[in-house]
């Protein structure tokens, strides 16, 4: 049986971009929105965000690990804004321990 027509547009969208809006929300839980550079872990099947630890999203995920992130298709010339190829991910962020199998997977990516 082959692949969804749904999941191969989601896997080629996500492929094919490179950065995402990041909501998060910060200490007062107003909400936060970012850029963000992401990958994907072919082998955990995860989306790896890499994070500085300096940014505000990130003190923003350790204390509220609840996200969103928008990935988009880029826009094309006298096509509608609207019609874009696009996904909402909700997920529970974590962040990979430093100096472990796990994060120096993640830098690989």
């Amino acid at each position: 049986m082959g692949e969804h027509s749904l999941t191969g547009a989601l896997r080629a969208l996500l492929s094919s971009r490179r950065t995402a809006a990041l909501g998060t929300r910060d200490a007062s839980g107003e909400v936060f929105v970012s850029m963000v550079p992401f990958a994907i872990d072919p082998e955990a099947h995860e989306l790896i965000l890499h994070v500085s630890a300096l940014a505000a999203h990130t003190g923003n995920m350790q204390r509220t690990p609840r996200v969103s992130l928008l990935v988009c298709a880029p826009e094309v010339a006298d096509e509608p804004v609207h019609a874009l190829p696009r996904v909402t991910l909700d997920a529970l962020a974590r962040t990979a321990e430093p100096d472990t199998d796990e994060a120096r997977s993640a830098r690989r990516v």
